[in-house]
C-alpha cells in the first residue's frame, strides 16, 4: 500500500523543483489576495486549478468560484463572506465546514494541502468519506507528516513540511497570509538553490 510508504509518489520530481512549484503557486495566490482593487479569495484552491503556462510558470486557471471582499469603511478592514457547507469539502479549511464567517486565509489553508500533494503526489483525506473527512478537519486532524523522514531526506523537503504545517493552522486569525508564506518560500528557494542535497 502506497500510503504505508515514506517514499513520495513523485518522487521523479526533484526536491528543489518541488519547492519551486510550491513557491509559484503562492504567488498566484498572492496576485489575487493583493490585487490593487481589494482583496479577491479564489475560494477553491486545489491540483486542477493551477497549470504550467508556455512561458513555463504555474498559473491558476480557475477563478469561478472566486468571491472579491468588500470594503467595510466604517470599519477600516475587509468584510468576511460565507460560501455554505461545501458538499464535499475533503479540500477544505475548518472555518469553511462548519459555515463560520470566512476571509482569504481559507485559501491559505487549502494551499497547505496542495503543497502536501506536491511534496508526496498524494491528495489530503484521500482515505476518508466525506463525512469523516468534515469531522477530521473540523477538529484539528490533518494529514500525518513524518517529519524526521523528511529531515533526512533534503532541505528542500524539509522546508515544504514546515510550510504545510504552518498553512494548517487551525485558527484563521493565527494563520499566516499568503505574503508571509511567499516571503518563507523565496527565501528557502534562494537558500536551497545551491544546495547539492538537493541535486539528483
Amino acid at each position: 500500500d502506497t500510503d504505508d510508504d515514506r517514499t513520495p509518489v513523485n518522487e521523479y520530481i526533484n526536491p528543489l523543483e518541488k519547492l519551486q512549484m510550491a513557491l509559484e503557486m503562492a504567488k498566484g495566490l498572492a496576485t489575487m489576495h493583493g490585487h490593487s482593487g481589494g482583496v479577491i479569495a479564489n475560494v477553491d484552491v486545489q491540483i486542477g486549478q493551477f497549470c504550467r503556462g508556455k512561458d513555463g510558470l504555474i498559473k491558476i486557471l480557475d477563478f469561478n468560484r472566486a468571491e472579491v471582499l468588500l470594503w467595510d469603511a466604517k470599519e477600516e478592514r475587509y468584510c468576511t463572506f460565507l460560501n455554505g457547507v461545501p458538499p464535499d469539502g475533503s479540500l477544505r479549511a475548518p472555518e469553511e465546514i462548519i459555515d463560520a464567517p470566512l476571509t482569504e486565509k481559507i485559501d491559505v489553508y487549502a494551499l497547505g494541502n496542495l503543497i502536501y500533494s506536491v511534496l508526496t503526489g498524494l491528495l489530503v483525506n484521500r482515505n476518508f468519506e466525506t463525512e469523516k473527512a468534515h469531522r477530521r478537519i473540523t477538529h484539528g486532524k490533518t494529514e500525518n507528516i513524518d517529519v524526521d523522514y523528511f529531515d533526512s531526506r533534503s532541505p528542500a523537503e524539509m522546508a515544504l513540511v514546515k510550510v504545510i504545517q504552518w498553512c494548517w493552522t487551525f485558527d484563521a486569525n493565527e494563520r499566516p497570509s499568503i505574503f508571509q508564506i511567499v516571503e518563507f518560500l523565496e527565501d528557502e528557494v534562494r537558500k536551497n538553490v545551491y544546495s547539492s542535497q538537493d541535486v539528483y
